[in-house]
């Protein structure tokens, strides 16, 4: 089930110490793996849908966003629908990332 927010608004005085813990979290607490294990997380509904995520994430980082994490498919991954969990910094309201449904493991601060 996917109930993750895509942007996150935070405050400015915040902003470094939230990422680096997002980072960490997501780094730490992640494991990418099979569907029907509950310890992991699976792939997206298709390959398709992999590649429109890893479309906007290459969007994203061409209109100037910045990668903190993820960004890209887990290495042993590359024929299922997996993408890593990717978390943008720098993300202005004008960017597509900002304005748009991803549908995947994508978050913009």
């Amino acid at each position: 089930m996917c109930s993750a927010g895509s942007r996150l608004l935070v405050q400015g005085a915040i902003h470094d110490d939230f990422v680096a813990r997002f980072e960490a979290k997501v780094k730490n607490a992640f494991l990418i793996g099979d569907p029907l294990d509950p310890a992991t997380m699976g792939p997206l509904v298709n390959r398709t849908q992999r590649q429109r995520a890893l479309s906007y994430i290459d969007i994203g980082t061409k209109e100037g966003a910045v990668l903190a994490v993820g960004g890209g498919t887990p290495a042993g991954f590359d024929d299922g629908a997996y993408v890593e969990p990717t978390l943008f910094t720098k993300v202005t309201p004008a960017m597509t990332i900002a304005r748009e449904e991803i549908f995947g493991p994508v978050a913009a601060v």
